[in-house]
């Protein structure tokens, strides 16, 4: 292939300016059975994902505690891992932040713990990544009676 053919492939799939973006669909089978389909676009819309390992904590002899992963990914749900945004962190309610409040995504994603105050109750985490809208998060917190 010569180095203007190669030019040309680049022009025509990926650097193609003005013109819609190109898409690309991987297929992945096993034993002819199709297992994965795997969607990537140089033209990547930031999503935020917010996950809650659990959404109900329950202290019995000591606090309980759940992680909450905050992610940006592409439209089709890759990671982004040029994305480090700056993260704030607001409670309300029973309910604290294990660690600092303020941090930045590291490789696009990056995770925090909470943990049970003693109080039974709805507890909010508010999560502010710039660049994004507002998020808040609902944990229930309950004390055990044993």
């Amino acid at each position: 292939m010569s180095f203007q053919d190669a030019a040309d492939l680049y022009t025509r799939y990926i650097g193609n300016w003005g013109q819609a973006s190109t898409e690309f669909k991987f297929e992945g089978y096993k034993n002819g059975e199709h297992q994965l389909t795997i969607t990537k676009s140089a033209d990547a819309i930031p999503t935020l994902k917010i996950t809650p390992d659990s959404y109900h904590l329950i202290e019995e002899d000591t606090y309980d505690v759940t992680r909450i992963v905050i992610s940006v990914n592409d439209q089709y749900g890759n990671a982004l891992p040029y994305q480090m945004p700056a993260v704030t962190l607001e409670t309300a309610g029973p309910v604290e932040i294990i660690g600092p409040k303020t941090f930045a995504l590291i490789g696009g994603s990056r995770a925090f713990w909470i943990k049970s105050t003693g109080e039974a109750g709805d507890a909010q985490i508010s999560v502010h990544v710039e660049g994004f809208e507002k998020e808040n998060i609902h944990i229930k917190m309950e004390i055990s009676a044993s």
